[in-house]
């Protein structure tokens, strides 16, 4: 092998080939370009090396751009050199001797793709603060990251996919000794072993890295600016920063060391007792395992306030289990999400089913079951599958359907708040059955009642009945409506998801008003000497129709009375200065919000507007906080419609005030006249019957 030396005004530049060949470089304005391949003789020779001091106290050249089929640097090759910026384009980094960079005053840029390559070579390792990233603006420090953005870092690992974590750029300005506290880890970020956090003099960031001393409890005070120095932050919680008085500091979360996908972390206060398995499981504080058979690629969201609980023999793959969980006695649970304060006990099934905030599933099995808050299945025949629910209540033995066909399980249904299958039930896919509905018996006909709410839907073989508006005055309802708040689990301190308890709201009203004038609609159509009317191959007697109109117009009535006076009370009366909440509503799991609000949302992360599930939680949060506004400018429309008046008039008040009055007292009255029917039959004991009556009596407490 040859060596040859060249100048390239005045500078030296050897190239080493298999031939005595002349090197061929391209050199402007102290910059030095060497191209992969020179010809020589009519044969083209690749330009594989840097020989020893090649660039040796080249005071003048400032950029040299080596191509990517540089394998070797040879010793003293960049020494001496002054504000040198040295462009290496190889995805593998290559070899160069200890002394290729003795003395140099350099940055080098590299793909950001090979930063772990190159960071963790024995050569290239020694001068890793010097490393930059080649493509575009961005920027690669002391390991891994790349500044994307002004709140936007992406975490290069290499056993991971690039991770991109959002966090507030801290700007720190000190008037005297201050300091600054940030949380760890920032959301998103789970701590393996530790954190790297640098903090740069603003505008610096490039130049210098701040000098962080550890001291007591977790305070970080500073010291002397050192070049490439960075502060490890090993734990989870609080670290407080010191600044002194007259400069400007930014914080910048650098990277995670050894994040490993492959395995699992335990929190603090955790107790593990005889479990078998625990594989690739993240489990937070204050969690506790106690018998369980195999924990699988799970992740247990446990608090202090709302610790979780694993029980006896519970086989868990692949699942999330959120605060204040209990799953116990031999469930087994695959691909799922158990929401807040939930009870998943005594060998429950379930595959890719998600249930939401205070849910309690026993003995039973779910299989692609959306189940929002308080839906509750107990008994070990019922099989929930393909649907939506929420505050939901199978009876034994429900059972749905929807793999009847050729094309296999495609269909789903809609069971909306409130519904409840009776012992026995069967519900054939799809169908839609409207809120606080109860169907009995073998379901067939696809069945379409959203908007014949609170009915009875009967099957008595092949004929099936639906009574519209019986589920209003019942005790099963008034105790339902009751209950929901008080056996709210879920800690004060840590509650994530939106519930709202309204039975009536504009969600529910809506499909009454549509269900009213459906019922008076086949009243005209069929008159009033008929024994029964159809509706969607359902059959309604006429007794049942008249009472479903009178019922329907109690809740309304009720509806419109105890939102008027709430928007006495808050200040807010009058016509609505927004169209917000006009149109159709629709309950989104727990949270009732205008179907154009939920639109509009979609149409913000589509259009990129939102981009993170934080704005996402906070646009419901800010829905929910509107609720009350967006449920006046809706009632508002009602009362007009249904009073026919073109304003609400402060003389218009006693009118509704008296009807709403009337509605609830006629309401009570049914609800009575329902629990003393049940009490007839003689399993209710006198002391529950005369509670309950006690309690119904006070309603009248609430008309004021």
């Amino acid at each position: 092998m040859a060596m040859n030396t060249a100048r390239t005004n005045g500078l030296p530049f050897r190239h080493i080939s298999n031939r005595n060949s002349p090197p061929s470089a391209h050199y402007t304005n102290s910059n030095l370009i060497i191209p992969q391949t020179i010809s020589h003789n009519g044969t083209n020779y690749t330009v594989t090396a840097i020989a020893d001091s090649a660039f040796f106290n080249c005071t003048l050249l400032q950029r040299i751009d080596l191509p990517q089929t540089i394998s070797y640097i040879g010793n003293f090759a960049f020494s001496g050199g002054e504000n040198l910026s040295v462009y290496v384009r190889a995805d593998i980094p290559p070899e160069c001797e200890l002394s290729a960079f003795l003395r140099a005053q350099a940055l080098f840029y590299i793909p950001c793709r090979s930063y772990w390559l190159y960071y963790a070579h024995n050569s290239w390792g020694m001068i890793r603060t010097l490393l930059r990233g080649l493509e575009g603006n961005r920027t690669v420090r002391h390991d891994t990251t790349v500044c994307v953005g002004p709140n936007t870092f992406e975490l290069h690992h290499p056993y991971a996919d690039t991770i991109t974590y959002n966090i507030n750029r801290n700007i720190i300005r000190p008037s005297s000794f201050a300091e600054t506290s940030m949380i760890f880890p920032i959301e998103g970020c789970i701590i393996t072993d530790s954190l790297v956090v640098d903090i740069f003099p603003e505008g610096s960031y490039n130049e210098q890295t701040v000098y962080l001393c550890p001291q007591n409890n977790n305070k970080y005070e500073f010291s002397q600016p050192i070049h490439g120095f960075d502060t490890i932050i090993r734990h989870s919680g609080t670290y407080t920063f010191r600044f002194p008085q007259g400069n400007c500091y930014d914080i910048y979360i650098v990277k995670v060391i050894d994040v490993d996908n492959d395995r699992g972390t335990i929190g603090n206060n955790v107790k593990i007792i005889n479990t078998k398995e625990i594989t690739n499981t993240v489990v937070k504080d204050d969690c506790e395992i106690n018998g369980a058979s195999r924990l699988s690629d799970c992740t247990i969201l446990s608090s202090k306030d709302a610790s979780v609980y694993i029980g006896t023999g519970v086989i868990c793959e692949n699942s999330i289990i959120s605060n204040g969980c209990s799953i116990t006695n031999s469930v087994k649970m695959q691909d799922c999400f158990v929401g807040e304060a939930c009870q998943v006990a005594n060998g429950f099934t379930a595959q890719a089913s998600v249930f939401f905030a205070n849910s309690y599933m026993a003995n039973g099995e779910a299989c692609a079951a959306f189940c929002g808050p308080f839906s509750a299945s107990h008994h070990k025949s019922s099989l929930l599958i393909g649907g939506e629910f929420s505050f939901y209540n199978a009876g034994s033995n429900t059972n749905f359907s929807n793999h009847a066909y050729k094309m296999g399980p495609l269909h789903y249904g809609t069971l909306e708040r409130g519904t409840k299958t009776a012992s026995g039930a069967y519900v054939l896919m799809p169908a839609k059955i409207g809120a606080f509905s109860v169907c009995f018996g073998k379901l067939m006909n696809h069945p379409d009642m959203r908007c014949l709410p609170f009915a009875y839907l009967l099957a008595y073989g092949d004929t099936m009945y639906i009574v519209p508006g019986r589920n209003i005055t019942t005790v099963g309802l008034y105790r339902d409506i009751k209950k929901w708040p008080k056996r709210d689990k879920r800690a004060a301190s840590c509650r994530k998801s939106i519930i709202n308890f309204d039975w009536l709201s504009p969600f529910t009203v809506g499909e009454i008003v549509q269900g009213k004038k459906i019922l008076e609609a086949l009243r005209q159509a069929g008159g009033d000497n008929v024994s029964s009317y159809n509706y969607h191959e359902y059959i309604i007697n006429a007794t049942s129709l008249r009472k479903g109109i009178k019922y329907y117009d109690i809740a309304l009535r009720i509806y419109m009375g105890a939102v008027l006076k709430r928007a006495i009370k808050g200040g807010f009366l009058g016509k609505p200065t927004s169209d917000i909440g006009l149109g159709h509503w629709t309950d989104l799991s727990g949270l009732l919000l205008p179907i154009s609000e939920e639109e509009r949302l979609i149409d913000d992360i589509k259009n990129g507007n939102i981009e993170s599930i934080k704005e996402i939680l906070d646009r419901f949060i800010d829905i929910d906080n509107h609720y009350r506004q967006y449920q006046w400018t809706w009632t508002y429309r009602l009362i007009l419609d249904y009073y026919g008046l073109d304003e609400l008039s402060d003389s218009d008040l006693p009118r509704i005030r008296e009807d709403y009055i009337r509605a609830r007292r006629a309401w009570v009255a049914e609800i009575r006249k329902d629990a003393e029917k049940e009490f007839a039959m003689g399993d209710v004991e006198q002391s529950v019957f005369d509670d309950f009556i006690t309690k119904l009596d006070h309603e009248i407490d609430f008309e004021d």
